[in-house]
């Protein structure tokens, strides 16, 4: 019978092992209205005995108005590079530009692959059904909120369960980048994209493409002074008092 409980123990330790952590960070940047995709949080597990995520649950505060989300998305952002493993960092690139024309509404379709998308409710679950690489791989959850939403409106919200390979997964939010300390659920504020007064973020870039074009053209240059190279071996008498062709 002991040796019935150690073998029991020892297989229950070398599952424990077996199972890789799904690590979670909050956002800190507001959510925008405008946007089609606000990233809500990062996910990153580092694949090693861990073949497929199933699913995410994610879980809204009680004082979170659920009216006000219009959307909630799982997309998968996929590996990291093995030169990079030391940088223990939740996303292979921006997920949402801050500055390309064009690209400032919606994920990056190149690094955002997406798996699920459901309506909000207090919990909700994500279906991931992804593959795993060995390494690191990366996911992110999506939240777009309506068009009416207030600007004092404040979500919380945070990952309560992670299934993977058809069991339970463990999962741990942290706040620093090397996935070191606890953090709790943060309160993400809402914003705006700013306009540039032409209601399009494509034609705001260009007109600001345009406006630091002309200011250069308007720059006065200076002008280059003209110096005179010495001219060498222009007959023998190449000296400083060498007389004028007239008087030689």
């Amino acid at each position: 019978m002991k040796q019935f409980l150690l073998a029991a123990g020892l297989l229950a330790t070398l599952s424990a092992k077996a199972a890789d952590t799904l690590y979670v960070r909050q956002q800190q940047i507001p959510l925008l209205i405008e946007r089609q995709d606000n990233v809500l949080m990062q996910l990153r597990i580092h694949a090693t005995e861990t073949r497929r995520l199933d699913e995410v649950t994610l879980r809204f505060a009680d004082e979170v108005p659920l009216q006000q989300i219009k959307s909630v998305k799982l997309y998968y952002g996929g590996t990291d590079a093995r030169q990079d493993y030391r940088k223990e960092r939740f996303a292979p690139a921006e997920y949402i530009s801050s500055h390309k024309p064009g690209q400032t509404r919606a994920a990056n379709r190149t690094y955002s692959i997406l798996k699920s998308e459901c309506a909000p409710q207090r919990t909700l679950t994500l279906k991931g059904d992804q593959p795993l690489f060995p390494g690191y791989n990366f996911f992110w959850v999506s939240l777009e909120l309506q068009p009416q939403a207030p600007l004092d409106l404040k979500i919380t919200a945070d990952i309560a369960a992670a299934k993977a390979d058809g069991k339970a997964n463990p999962e741990k939010t942290v706040s620093a980048p090397g996935g070191r300390g606890r953090a709790p659920c943060r309160r993400r504020r809402i914003g705006r994209l700013p306009h540039s007064g032409t209601g399009d973020d494509e034609q705001g870039h260009a007109a600001g493409s345009v406006r630091c074009t002309l200011q250069q053209l308007r720059r006065p240059t200076r002008a280059r002074r003209y110096r005179p190279q010495p001219q060498h071996g222009r007959g023998k008498d190449v000296g400083k008092d060498a007389p004028p062709p007239g008087l030689r």
